[in-house]
């Protein structure tokens, strides 16, 4: 009799744990950017799906923008905090759900997270694609082991596994509106394509870092956020981990702190899945 209470006291919290080590190795998992980890025929229907994008296709917010309802297309999903880097990507899809509202599916097609078109959040469409959501150009196709498809006239050198990359600016045309970019792309910002710089800010003269990744950027107004407003915003960011192993923490110095745009996104990803 003492054993069968025992067991019943216990139960609770040995399936808590269990649950808390399955979804720690999803989560695991769905970081591995080596594509080993995915089965061959899902992979293989991964570049099927490029190959069967029209000729000359970008996949790009105004073409995301007319997508039908129900419709998926492949992406490239980057499932770390350093976008520049091609290793850091997995074969992805993105689902219209509705109207304003989009799936981002792995390679399995197995619902990861979701994102509305254009809110004042950090995870929002607007501000994910041509960052952390990007078009499966060459450089992607061919890491994740297909052969190269010629996806628009201007083919860049395709890069080294773990070379730097850089990350095509959203598309603006068509009357799609990037809000979060003023910046000449590729400035040198930590934030990226999301700096909000006006073009007469000079990087070389600011003396503001991000906290999450010690890259320059021009101020937390306009390249991200203090931890101080995060944290009063998103309160389950606390003691989650930074790109140079920084956890976040409370701290009398969270006002003076700031982590840029490229730093929060993962963030937002994490609570979402």
């Amino acid at each position: 009799m003492w054993c069968i209470c025992l067991s019943i006291e216990v139960l609770p919290s040995f399936v808590g744990f269990s649950i808390l080590i399955m979804a720690r190795d999803k989560q695991h998992r769905k970081n591995d950017a080596k594509t080993q980890t995915v089965p061959q025929e899902v992979q293989h229907r991964w570049h099927q799906s490029v190959r069967n994008l029209p000729p000359g296709q970008l996949i790009d917010l105004p073409y995301l923008k007319k997508l039908a309802m129900k419709e998926i297309v492949p992406i490239a999903y980057c499932t770390k905090p350093d976008i520049d880097k091609v290793k850091n990507f997995v074969p992805a899809y993105l689902q219209r759900f509705t109207r304003n509202i989009w799936h981002l599916l792995d390679a399995e097609e197995i619902f990861l997270s979701q994102h509305n078109w254009d809110d004042d959040g950090d995870d929002s469409m607007m501000k994910l694609f041509g960052t952390y959501f990007q078009h499966p150009e060459d450089d992607f196709v061919v890491f994740f082991g297909g052969t190269p498809v010629a996806t628009s006239n201007e083919r860049q050198p395709l890069l080294q596994e773990g070379s730097p990359r850089r990350s095509p600016r959203k598309n603006t045309d068509q009357g799609i509106q990037v809000r979060s970019t003023t910046q000449t792309p590729y400035c040198g910002c930590a934030a990226g394509t999301q700096c909000k710089a006006p073009p007469s800010a000079n990087l070389a003269d600011s003396p503001h870092s991000c906290w999450g990744c010690n890259k320059k950027i021009h101020s937390s107004l306009f390249c991200g956020d203090s931890i101080l407003n995060l944290l009063s915003k998103n309160p389950s960011y606390m003691g989650m981990s930074l790109s140079n192993g920084r956890l976040i923490q409370e701290d009398d110095n969270n006002e003076t702190r700031a982590i840029c745009f490229t730093c929060i996104a993962p963030l937002s990803l994490e609570v979402r899945t």
